[in-house]
């Protein structure tokens, strides 16, 4: 579609150029409304496009009420798999001299409160149900249905993570995403790469803010 073919060209130009959107970091409740007003739309667009133009059902996408132990299970394990892989990455790469100064830009919030959860609510639940929603229960079927496979896997993945705007963790991102649209694929469950993206966002936040 259009949309998918100018937000391609757009985050090209974005990750090329280095730039990222101007929002205060330190400011939780601009942090919140920014990653809302951000990450609403395209929820809203995948449901319009599954639901009103495709006429699909809950269950047409894998999220049916037989499928949420399954999907709970392994998407808590892809998200331990790719982790233990990150963060040996992550490991060696710091052994080389390549610092991870991105995160410095977060706000430095030591107590659990309003503030806090603030922060943690797009990421860990709107960011997840929203992406997925669009990349994996869009876009990556209506590419495998035409039978594009290599599109399929490729596209979305690099689309949701040129979207992060992080140098430093394209590929990580990417790498994750493709593992995300595999699993789906594999188990035919959306809750699957739901709970990944949950657990592996959760478990980054916690990482960053309480270890």
């Amino acid at each position: 579609s259009y949309l998918f073919i100018s937000t391609i060209l757009i985050s090209f130009i974005l990750l090329i150029n280095g730039i990222k959107p101007t929002i205060n970091f330190n400011d939780p409740y601009f942090f919140f409304f920014s990653a809302v007003a951000s990450l609403i739309p395209l929820l809203i667009f995948g449901c319009y496009r599954i639901f009103k133009i495709r006429k699909e059902t809950i269950k047409d996408i894998g999220l049916g009420r037989e499928k949420i132990i399954q999907g709970i299970f392994f998407g808590l394990l892809t998200a331990l798999i790719f982790n233990i892989g990150i963060n040996m990455l992550d490991y060696f790469l710091q052994s080389v001299g390549i610092r991870n100064t991105e995160v410095e830009i977060l706000p430095i919030l030591n107590s659990l409160d309003l503030r806090l959860v603030l922060i943690a609510v797009p990421v860990v639940i709107i960011a997840p149900i929203s992406e997925e929603m669009l990349f994996r229960a869009y876009y990556f079927r209506v590419y495998l249905e035409q039978g594009k496979k290599l599109i399929a896997y490729i596209l979305p993945a690099f689309v949701w993570s040129s979207l992060h705007l992080s140098l430093y963790n394209f590929i990580p991102i990417f790498i994750f995403g493709l593992l995300l649209s595999y699993t789906y694929k594999k188990y035919n469950n959306l809750y699957t790469p739901l709970f990944a993206h949950a657990a592996n966002n959760g478990w980054a936040f916690f990482v960053f803010y309480y270890l």
